[in-house]
């Protein structure tokens, strides 16, 4: 379904096209993340229907260089609009760099819009051609994201001043779109539907006149706004010696090493995890992991594996041993003092250098959402 020629990769469509960076993205340990859950299936349904859209786009393809746009980074479309698909294989969040000119295939013009498709939508700008200028895209940790450049007029449905989501924009049926902002702000909004023509809008089922109108209205998300990120990095777990308690959190008979990081925890978002990604050559049996908090563990509730490789892509890359184990942070571990620990069980590769670290992070983002509707 996929191949290469002369540079030019060939896709049937936008699904395989997305199907190979979301494969791409399950060699990173919290590849599950990357995929939308049961409860954002109108995520995919709207990948599906752009798909259907803008198939005719979808023939031909450039590689971009990765030292711009990172990893297996790919531009399809003609000489008026190109889809951009980027990806972050890492725990942080990564800044790559798009040129709106003839270098990802557009023609010149007078100016190009910027938009993202995924993992929400945003109008990024309305920016002049100038083939020496480049955008700064941001990357969330083990995401990937869809992008459309375009000098052409955009026929769809925008949202200016906050992120959001179309969930459903068919035919003959009222259009549903989430906003979405951060818990406490206030954002002005705007919304630009183009040619079509609104009489009544609601949001969350007050009546909401400018939007139709197409006048800046404020959208306030409830909440207390939030003092950190809601994914940032505890620290790097350091060898120390096995703890007289390891037996609580490990069974196995006998355990060689021992990795430990004390920190504190001052602030959570809903849904927050304590993330414990684990890499170096190993399995996911040879090592346990969970938190110590008030003399007693927390073992990790659930672990995820990176696939040995991304079947999707050509020539199939792999990927080293790595896995990442998951611990909920709940009430009682807020302001207090907590040891995370990982531990390496006897007939693991003790001469493998692995790599613990812990990464506080939350699935879904944390965002609050206002529902608009639109008749």
């Amino acid at each position: 379904m996929i191949s290469k020629r002369n540079g030019t990769f060939v896709c049937v469509s936008l699904a395989v096209f997305l199907a190979i960076t979301l494969s791409a993205l399950s060699l990173c340990t919290a590849a599950d993340k990357v995929l939308p859950g049961a409860d954002e299936s109108h995520v995919l349904a709207r990948i599906d229907n752009l798909q259907e859209k803008y198939s005719h786009l979808f023939t031909k393809g450039l590689a971009l260089p990765a030292d711009d746009y990172g990893p297996n980074a790919v531009s399809r479309g003609d000489s008026t609009t190109r889809f951009i698909t980027l990806q972050n294989l890492t725990w942080q969040k990564k800044k790559y760099h798009i040129y709106l000119n003839q270098s990802i295939g557009l023609a010149a013009s007078d100016y190009v819009e910027l938009r993202r498709f995924y993992p929400t939508e945003k109008v990024i700008g309305l920016y002049r051609y100038n083939p020496g200028y480049h955008i700064t895209v941001h990357i969330a940790p083990c995401r990937a994201a869809l992008l459309m450049a375009t000098t052409k007029p955009v026929d769809e449905i925008s949202v200016f001043g906050c992120d959001y989501q179309i969930v459903r924009d068919v035919p003959g049926k009222p259009v549903i779109v989430n906003l979405l902002g951060m818990p406490g702000k206030r954002q002005l909004v705007t919304l630009s539907a183009r040619h079509r023509k609104f009489t009544k809008a609601t949001l969350d089922g007050k009546p909401a006149p400018d939007a139709v109108a197409g006048k800046p209205f404020y959208v306030n998300f409830p909440g207390e706004p939030n003092k950190l990120p809601a994914h940032r990095k505890l620290g790097d777990l350091n060898p120390v010696d096995v703890p007289a308690d390891a037996e609580a959190l490990c069974e196995a008979a006998s355990i060689k090493k021992a990795y430990r990081l004390s920190t504190t925890i001052t602030e959570a978002a809903p849904n927050t995890l304590l993330a414990i990604p684990v890499e170096g050559g190993h399995n996911q049996d040879e090592t346990c992991a969970g938190v110590r908090i008030d003399g007693k563990f927390k073992i990790a509730t659930f672990t995820t594996i990176s696939f040995p490789s991304g079947l999707w892509q050509t020539p199939v890359p792999a990927s080293d041993s790595i896995c990442a184990y998951y611990v909920p942070v709940t009430d009682d571990m807020l302001g207090k003092k907590i040891d995370v620990v990982v531990l390496l069980i006897k007939g693991g590769n003790e001469n493998e250098q692995i790599k613990p670290q812990c990464y506080i992070t939350t699935y879904p983002h944390p965002y609050e959402t206002k529902r608009l509707i639109l008749e």
